[in-house]
This record gives structure tokens, sequence and C-alpha cells, in this order.
């Protein structure tokens, strides 16, 4: 007999991005895509601290620096503002 073969597909997003589109609306287009899957991390971050997961108070001490570091660094990105960024590890 014969094995059934699956195939997995991928699924690819099409995208519609305007062919006239002006640097402000696509500014509008990618803030808004971007802002929310940063918030949707930042939820999973916080989710850490459930009951289910345990982590030392260095552990936590360290994600909660290396989020105001990459915040304020973008932060300061955003408003055009140069500085310097270092890799996580924790």
């Amino acid at each position: 007999m014969a094995k059934s073969v699956e195939k997995r597909v991928r699924k690819v997003r099409v995208s519609t991005v305007p062919v006239d589109e002006t640097k402000e609306q696509k500014f509008i287009r990618l803030a808004s895509r971007r802002v929310n899957k940063v918030r949707k991390a930042l939820d999973q971050i916080g989710l850490l601290g459930a009951s289910a997961y345990v982590s030392t108070e260095a552990q936590r001490i360290m994600i909660t620096e290396a989020l105001r570091e990459s915040v304020e660094f973008n932060l300061a990105r955003l408003n055009k503002v140069k500085s310097g960024k270092a890799d996580f590890k924790l």
C-alpha cells in the first residue's frame, strides 16, 4: 500500500500596497502594523509572570532593563537622536 503524503502549503500574504502611496501613507500603514505587533509581543512577555513559570528577581530585572533600553533607543531613533544598542542575553 502506498503511504499518503501530506503537503504543507505555506500561506503567502498578498500585499495591497497602493502604487501611488505617499511617504506619509506608508508611515501610517507600517506604524500601525508594527505598533500592534510590538504590543502583542509585550503582552506575551507579561504572561511570563504567570504562575506557570518560575524566574528569579535577577532574570526579571534583566528583562526589564533590556526592554527599557530598547524602548528608549527606538524612541530616540523615532525622534531622530543617535545612540548605541546592545543585544539582549539572559
